[in-house]
C-alpha cells in the first residue's frame, strides 16, 4: 500500500475498533493471527459493515453440523 491508502486503511481499522469497543490495535491482531475472533465479534462486524443477516443463519448450520 502507498502512504495514503496505508493512512485510509489505519484509519478504517481504527473506526471499526472504536464501533467495537476495542483497541485501536483490534482489527491488525485479528488480521495477523494475534487474537482469536468469536463469532460474536464476527457478527459486529458484520452489522458495522452491512453486512445481510444471512449471517446467523449460517453459525446455526454449523452448530446443527457438530451435534
Amino acid at each position: 500500500l502507498v502512504g495514503s491508502e496505508m493512512c485510509i486503511r489505519d484509519r478504517s481499522q481504527r473506526e471499526l475498533c472504536r464501533a467495537l469497543g476495542k483497541d485501536s490495535k483490534y482489527i491488525c491482531n485479528l488480521e495477523y493471527g494475534y487474537t482469536r475472533v468469536t463469532p460474536e465479534i464476527i457478527l459486529r462486524i458484520a452489522n458495522y459493515l452491512n453486512v445481510p443477516e444471512r449471517i446467523p443463519d449460517f453459525f446455526a448450520a454449523v452448530d446443527e453440523d457438530d451435534n
